[in-house]
């Protein structure tokens, strides 16, 4: 009888011991990407993994057709559980036929052990490719109950009524040496307990549910390797485009405040505050006097003394009622690029050039310079004169990166005069972004404290955020390949199409499957002369696009306003009444789409619960009134990102298939609805054709669009994607 194919895996990182087998100190682990421990906390690449266990399966519980089942998994009992010294070569060379041969491994928060065993040696690289099954005990409870904060096996153990840890190895506990035996034990029953979390998971997982089918585990083992992926490509920038950029938001501040003292409004610096209060209570007061007196009631309080706020949005709804030729508008703009110009340096420049804003501790965010081909290190790439200073605060003894900077010779300040910034040009990339993915709203490995993922389902990242890089941050992104190319693969108005779907809305599948401009049909909704204005129809199609959001949202009046005026950098500024007009007339406008609102308001009402089909995900509600827009919009986004990560998966599964002779186009982004893939030369072709047959693949009836299509009843409503091209 041979063992079943199906393995239970924990590693343990330099951060459990204290030493290493050569009794080599090893700090504690601060950073949870495996590119971070070596740059930041240099972590020689042997040691980032010091000990592995894996678990066997008494039986494989899977029937004939071989498909994970909750049922399957409900039945999983662990058998022998096998102990591996990683810094022992025969003790690699068993692990890596295990893995070779199992086609099911099973982990908690597995990402992290798949990402740190791929960096450990090139041998698990390519064993661990993508083509085992993953199933993960933190996507498992999440599934179980997505509100639990309870999605370690420290937590779920004693919850679920299946073991608990001794103390000692319940707390944050680093061993003296990967050969103590508590660590050993402590590895081996990770993985033990692994199984029986599964398994205990699998059993309270509702009846009647779409959780755990063959479809659900599927979906989520491709979303564990799409984030394995993109975790190792990392996100290219050229560090030359990002100083410019920096310099230039130095310049913008300085003149804002320049000019703003012209007009009697200080920007920053002591007394600012005082300033922009009066400049804000300036303006609300001659909105009121102008004939808006509710004025107030569209601006945001401060929460503790609510006191009207300096922010964003209630600066632009000041500025639609205000003359722009005026003091005020002027002020307020200057003020808009003086935040705008903060808010660019604070949260994304300064944390990706040095670090966290007024923490030089924290480097999470920071770039990490490209490995050079033929160099055993890297490079440091900022200039000696900008970070001496930090450095010699962070060596100083009260410092605790003061270590691991005294540790490292390549990191000292004298090694900092740059021997490769003068190589550096714009059209390449010099570093590395590497930040960390979230599949669901979880915490990481250990209950670091560090959470991600979003109550609406979509995978998210931080250190960067960047999904929500601005378009200016974006530009600095450019490819490492000499003469190689950025692309974009956009989904087109996925998530209206989905809206189409699910709710049947026949005025949106008309204009899908007759290809016709989605955004100017609604602009003519509220513009009969829409086609015969031609000098007008750009700015109300871009109404048209925000009325049609808005009703997938159930956006107010005064909301779409700013939106529109904010994102049309204030030159579509009309009145609120035809943003009331569009509200009062979704109804006969939308009908399939507004009774399908209705039908979900009252489903989250009487159940408590939406629950989507084939994938399972759920959400609960409980104050309908306050959670209006989160209701439909539950089953609109998470359905959209359900659909790109299927083909994403499918996508990276193509980009290997068809780069075995040449250089592997990388898929380093996602941002909801696109791809981002940093493509070598003479490969755009093999990039846009497997998106392209990826979403071809989710199109066939046995794909996820093709079923939801037959789920709801609808005919195959046709995709597109755009294609976005960058040097």
């Amino acid at each position: 009888m041979t063992d079943p194919p199906i393995l239970s895996l924990d590693i343990e990182t330099y951060g459990a011991s204290r030493h290493n087998n050569n009794w080599m100190r090893l700090p504690s682990q601060k950073y949870f990407h495996p590119r971070k421990s070596e740059y930041w906390q240099c972590v020689d690449r042997n040691d980032l993994v010091i000990t592995c266990a894996v678990t066997l399966m008494e039986k494989d519980t899977r029937d004939s057709s071989g498909q994970w089942t909750k049922q399957a998994i409900s039945e999983l009992v662990p058998g022998e559980t096998i102990f591996f010294d990683m810094s022992k070569g025969i003790d690699n060379e068993v692990l890596c036929n295990w893995i070779k041969y199992a086609d099911t491994i099973i982990g908690s928060n597995i990402q992290f052990d798949i990402s740190y065993l791929r960096r450990f040696r090139n041998e698990y690289k390519f064993l661990l490719d993508g083509r085992h099954t993953y199933i993960d005990t933190t996507i498992a409870a999440y599934l179980w109950n997505e509100l639990s904060s309870s999605r370690s096996l420290k937590k779920l153990g004693p919850l679920l009524g299946q073991f608990s840890y001794d103390e000692s190895l319940a707390s944050d506990h680093r061993f003296n040496h990967p050969n103590d035996h508590r660590l050993k034990r402590y590895n081996c029953q990770d993985t033990h307990n692994t199984v029986l979390v599964l398994a205990e998971l699998a059993k309270r997982m509702p009846t009647n549910t779409h959780k755990f089918t063959p479809f659900c585990i599927n979906h989520y083992s491709q979303a564990i390797n799409s984030v394995i992926t993109m975790s190792d490509s990392g996100i290219p920038f050229s560090s030359l485009r990002l100083e410019k950029m920096r310099e230039e938001m130095d310049a913008q501040i300085k003149s804002s405040r320049e000019q703003a003292k012209d007009i009697d409004l200080r920007l920053g610096g002591k007394g600012s505050h005082i300033s922009k209060t009066k400049f804000f209570d300036e303006a609300i007061t001659e909105i009121q006097e102008a004939g808006n007196e509710d004025i107030l009631d569209l601006l945001d309080k401060t929460e503790k003394n609510k006191q009207v706020s300096h922010s964003k949005r209630n600066r632009i709804i000041l500025m639609q009622y205000l003359p722009q030729h005026s003091r005020l508008y002027q002020g307020l703009e200057l003020f808009g690029k003086f935040q705008d110009a903060q808010k660019l340096l604070s949260t994304y420049l300064y944390p990706l050039l040095l670090h966290k804003r007024n923490d030089p501790t924290n480097l999470n965010a920071s770039l990490i310079p490209l490995m050079i081909k033929g160099q055993e290190k890297y490079t440091r790439f900022f200039k000696a004169t900008e970070l001496t200073g930090e450095v010699d605060e962070l060596q100083s003894k009260s410092s605790p990166f003061a270590e691991t900077l005294n540790r490292c010779s390549d990191r000292t300040p004298q090694s900092l005069t740059n021997r490769f910034i003068d190589s550096r040009v714009e059209e390449v990339a010099d570093c590395n972004a590497f930040p960390s993915w979230f599949i669901t709203p979880s915490k990481v490995k250990n209950d670091s404290g560090s959470q991600g993922g979003t109550i609406q389902g979509r995978i998210t990242c931080k250190d960067p955020h960047a999904q929500t890089f601005p378009s200016s941050i974006k530009e600095c992104i450019c490819s490492r390949f000499k003469d190689g190319k950025i692309i974009g693969l956009d989904l087109s108005q996925i998530e209206l199409r989905v809206a189409a779907l699910l709710s049947g809305e026949q005025s949106m599948i008309r204009s899908y499957q007759d290809k016709r401009d989605l955004h100017a049909d609604r602009a003519r909704t509220l513009w009969s002369n829409y086609d015969t204005q031609p000098d007008t129809q750009k700015q109300r199609r871009q109404v048209g696009k925000m009325m049609n959001f808005a009703d997938l949202f159930l956006a107010s009046a005064n909301t779409m306003r700013e939106q529109v005026y904010a994102q049309s950098g204030g030159d579509i500024n009309l009145p609120l009444d035809m943003y009331q007009q569009v509200v009062r007339t979704r109804p006969e406008v939308r009908p399939q789409l507004n009774k399908w609102q209705k039908q979900l308001l009252i489903e989250a009402k009487v159940n408590g619960v939406i629950e989507l089909p084939f994938i399972g995900q759920s959400r609960q509600f409980s104050n309908i009134a306050a959670e209006r827009s989160e209701i439909v919009n539950f089953p609109v986004q998470t359905t959209a990102s359900n659909l790109m990560m299927q083909i994403q998966g499918a996508m990276t599964r193509n980009l290997k298939a068809k780069s075995k002779k040449r250089k592997e186009p990388l898929i380093f982004l996602q941002v909801f609805d696109a791809v981002y893939v940093d493509t070598p030369p003479q490969c755009d072709d093999i990039v846009v054709s497997s998106f392209q047959e990826a979403m071809d693949s989710v199109m066939q009836p046995s794909g996820y669009w093709g079923m939801l299509c037959k789920y709801h009843n609808q005919e195959l409503l046709p995709l597109e994607f755009d294609v976005e091209t960058s040097n």
